[in-house]
């Protein structure tokens, strides 16, 4: 079974931080679909999903399955996950920042 993201897969029963986390994330990419300067037809289209698809992972219906983020971080930008490392603890940076900042060996 593939993982998903907001719902964690190793526990039987849901708690209050497991619920509002996944609350957060549904509302995240709810808004970063919003902000999208594409239709969610489109958004939906390019990630090889139905429409109503994008609304049952914004809804509360049902988690994101996880590799499903790397299509929507091509089609919508980075939003998502930057959102999801920081709740983490990570920032991301791109790959040629990250080049510049490293040191360059003979």
């Amino acid at each position: 079974m593939a993982e998903s993201i907001g719902l964690n897969t190793n526990q039987g029963g849901k708690d209050s931080c497991e619920s509002s986390d996944r609350r957060d994330l549904e509302d995240r990419l709810h808004k970063l679909l919003e902000d999208a300067p594409f239709k969610w037809e489109c958004i939906a289209h390019e990630i090889g999903v139905d429409v109503s698809l994008l609304s049952h992972w914004t809804s509360g219906r049902g988690p994101m399955p996880a590799y499903r983020l790397i299509k929507i971080t091509e089609t919508i930008g980075p939003g998502l996950l930057r959102w999801i490392a920081q709740r983490c603890g990570y920032d991301l940076i791109r790959n040629e920042e990250a080049a510049q900042d490293r040191p360059r060996t003979a």
